[in-house]
Formats: C-alpha cells, structure tokens, sequence
C-alpha cells in the first residue's frame, strides 16, 4: 500500500512520472509482465510508424501514457464528449503533436445516439446488456443519450491522413471495437501495423463484438497475429468481464522482443 501511495504520488509530478512508468516497466518485464504502452512504443519506433489514433481517448489518459512510454509520432485522439475532450486537452497541454478530434468512429458516416454514463469511461455508442447490469450496475447507468457525429475510420484517413502508411490503432469503445474495423477495412488491409482494443468477455453491451469475432475480423481477414494479452478486469464478484489485447502484423513481432 505504501509502494502504491509513493508510486501514484510521484505520477501527479511531470518530472517524476516518466521515470516512476519506465521504473514500472523494468520491474514488470523482470516478473515476465509486458505492459503494453511499452510494447505499443517498440512498435511505433521499430516501425517506424506515420500515426497512432486513439479512438475512444476518453480525458486523454492513455495518449500521455503512450507518450511517457516513448511513442514520438503525432497522435489523433477521437472521442464524441465534448467534457471529455475538454479534460484531454487540459491533461496533454505540454504535450505537441496531439490533436484531439470530437468525434465517433463507427461502420458509418453521419450520426447516431451515443449513451453517456455516470461513469463516462463506460459510456458507448452501444446500449447495456446484462454484464452490466449485474457487474457494473452503479457505473452504468445512462444520464443522457446525446446525438453524435459518426465517421468511419477510412473516411477520416481518406480526408486527413491520405499518405500515412503505417498506423497503430488503439481503440477503447466500449463494445463497439468491431464497428471501428469494419469501418476501417482499407486500413486494415494496407496500413494498420499494429492494433491495441478493448475486449468484452461477458455481455456488457447489446450488439457488442465477440472476442472470437475480432479473432475472425483481425486474424482470418487482415491476416494480424494476436501478440498478448493483459491482466482482465474483474467485477466484485471475481468474474471476467474484459480484458485487452494486442494484435500485430506478422512483421512487427521483432520490435517487440526488448
């Protein structure tokens, strides 16, 4: 606990954070852990890769964390909540080459009803299911549904980014990861190098894609290779309801052996 309360202290301070995380890591790689920032900037750096979109960058945490890991190439953050855009671009104020774009990423163009939570890192474009009645009942609970802007992942690189080449996708959407890469599916074929989601186990949300799906989407279709998997959520209860996975072309699995 006293390792745990230093570690969070020295977070809150730029000048310590980087070196608490990278300290974090070695320890980590020591007990046969991968953390996966780590593992997302050997990709970036080995690549060398042209973008990294966070899709789903909620108040920009993952963005400073990559950014602490060592990713050096620009990065887009897309989320459809203005509140948490505003909170990302307090957090990545020191931060250059980060552009945050208000936005839902999906399998279509136009716009759609997305579902704000009272916990907002669990707010979708999806609605509940039973895992989240039963695991994350408080958390879950909608406040407001809000129209969005929707945009499909190749739309948006068609119009912003024509001539990046490789690109490393994070995407945290809450059961909507599958809609992303069908929206994406040019970039998956020819550009996508690297892809970091979120994966649901249990039925959290009604429409969500499987694991198996994204298995069968990433791997038999875009011929990616799952690389890891890292430490699941629990609930209360001790069940699994999600985890995160990394998928990576075939070619990148040298950059990952630090």
């Amino acid at each position: 606990m006293v390792l745990k309360t230093v570690y969070e202290n020295a977070l809150s301070h730029p000048a310590s954070r980087r070196f608490s995380r990278s300290l974090r890591h070695r320890l980590l790689r020591l007990l046969g852990h991968r953390d996966p920032f780590f593992d997302l900037a050997a990709i970036a750096n080995g690549t060398p890769s042209d973008l990294l979109l966070d899709i789903g960058c909620h108040e920009g945490q993952t963005i400073l964390r990559v950014r602490d890991a060592g990713v050096s190439c620009p990065i887009f953050g897309f989320d459809p909540v203005p509140t948490n855009l505003d909170a990302a671009k307090h957090r990545l104020k020191n931060e250059t080459e980060v552009t945050l774009v208000q936005t839902a990423v999906s399998d279509r163009n136009g716009s759609e009803i997305f579902f704000v939570n009272r916990d907002s890192q669990t707010s979708s474009l999806l609605d509940n299911d039973l895992g989240n009645f039963e695991s994350l009942h408080d958390q879950t609970k909608h406040l407001e549904p809000i129209p969005v802007e929707t945009v499909t992942l190749d739309t948006w690189l068609d119009r912003h980014a024509p001539t990046a080449a490789r690109i490393i996708v994070k995407c945290d959407v809450q059961g909507a990861e599958s809609r992303v890469i069908q929206g994406g599916a040019r970039a998956f074929r020819d550009r996508v190098v690297a892809f970091y989601g979120e994966v649901m186990l249990a039925p959290m949300y009604r429409g969500q894609g499987t694991f198996s799906e994204l298995r069968e989407s990433l791997e038999g279709t875009f011929g990616m290779t799952l690389f890891n998997l890292y430490p699941c959520l629990r609930d209360g209860h001790g069940r699994v309801i999600q985890t995160d996975a990394l998928w990576v072309r075939p070619d990148c699995i040298k950059h990952l052996q630090y």
